[in-house]
């Protein structure tokens, strides 16, 4: 197995050495579509409250436009590995390719989730499998822009590049927050804060409960933009 993995990893004559602005930017082109549609898709389902619909909602229009984006990269991908070989995507966008993987796994178990247990609704939708295993494939196509990036020469980079970056990072943290809308200041005013969370009290009054809960979103909010900003001035010179 790991003589396989060595051979399609395996850099040849036909790949450049690093990626070209040009094809970050097509990617996170069909990223950002991929993500509309998840984003739609989630809010629908929060928004059906405990109403779970048990017919299937596999060619719906959200996720018409999440298999377009889908598709999308796929073309990418595609193009990408016959301009530089076929293992091109592997070695220089290999978190592009696992993304590709798992948001068409995600959507092939998604559809069989909906035949066998309905639709999901409020916050089971975000913490459903199927949809662990979308979001999943997301962050990965949200993070190779990043990666490639801060794969390239540590020398500040110039306005394209940078662009990329910037876009890919403020897509990454809106992607984390669909899942974690409960939590971070980033959902504040989308469908899911318009009371389709059914949370447990904490403390004794609803006073203890808003402070826990603004405590919970400064420190999340916090610590994921801090996390995110560390890594990347750590690994890159991107220009103002």
């Amino acid at each position: 197995m790991a003589a396989v993995w060595t051979r399609l990893t395996a850099p040849d004559e036909r790949m450049p050495r690093r990626v070209e602005p040009g094809w970050l930017l097509a990617l996170m082109v069909a990223n950002t579509i991929a993500a509309v549609g998840l984003f739609g898709d989630i809010s629908r389902h929060v928004s059906l409250g405990f109403a779970v619909d048990t017919e299937s909602d596999f060619l719906s229009s959200w996720h018409l436009v999440l298999y377009g984006g889908v598709a999308g990269v796929a073309l990418v991908l595609g193009a990408f590995a016959l301009a530089h070989g076929p293992r091109a995507p592997i070695v220089l966008l290999r978190s592009a390719s696992g993304g590709l993987a798992a948001l068409t796994l995600g959507g092939l178990v998604d559809a069989v989730w909906h035949e066998l247990y309905g639709i999901e609704a409020s916050f089971g939708a975000l913490v459903s499998p199927p949809h662990l295993v979308v979001f999943a494939g997301l962050v990965l196509l949200m993070v190779a822009p990043v990666g490639v990036v801060a794969d390239g020469p540590s020398t500040p980079l110039d306005a394209l590049r940078s662009l990329v970056l910037a876009l890919s990072i403020t897509s990454l943290l809106l992607v984390i927050s669909l899942f974690t809308g409960y939590l971070t200041p980033l959902i504040g005013g989308s469908e899911f804060q318009a009371g389709a969370y059914v949370e447990a009290l904490v403390g004794t009054s609803y006073l203890d409960y808003d402070t826990s809960r603004g405590l919970a979103q400064t420190l999340w909010f916090g610590t994921l933009v801090s996390i995110v900003v560390v890594l990347v001035r750590a690994r890159t010179a991107p220009v103002a």
